[in-house]
């Protein structure tokens, strides 16, 4: 992905919760949705999750608030941060990462030493 997209998200970060009537609802409808979907089909919780392209964290936030442990990135530094600023505010411990999805590596050891993520 450009620089041009990470600029638009970056600057869309803080106004991105207004996407949504109550973005707080969102969150929890997300979750339980989402959270037995992976639970029945995966296994039952606490489960590891990626989030890629997390965004603000609608998402994370809503499954680490279900018990799961939550990896997430997206592609904004500002909505990591905005993210990480949310999850703090609900006492919730996710790992975030600035990460372009458009860059996958071969392998883990590849994420290790840090090419994909930066």
């Amino acid at each position: 992905m450009g620089d041009d997209t990470a600029a638009f998200y970056n600057d869309l970060a803080e106004q991105y919760h207004l996407l949504y009537e109550d973005w707080d609802r969102a969150i929890d409808r997300q979750a339980s949705i989402l959270g037995p979907l992976l639970e029945t089909r995966v296994g039952s919780a606490p489960l590891r999750v990626l989030d890629c392209a997390s965004g603000i964290g609608t998402q994370a936030i809503g499954l680490a608030a279900r018990g799961h442990a939550v990896t997430a990135s997206d592609l904004s530094a500002s909505a990591v941060r905005r993210a990480q600023r949310e999850a703090k505010q609900r006492e919730l411990a996710l790992e975030f990462h600035v990460a372009d999805m458009g860059f996958v590596p071969a392998s883990p050891v590849a994420l290790r030493r840090g090419r994909g993520w930066r």
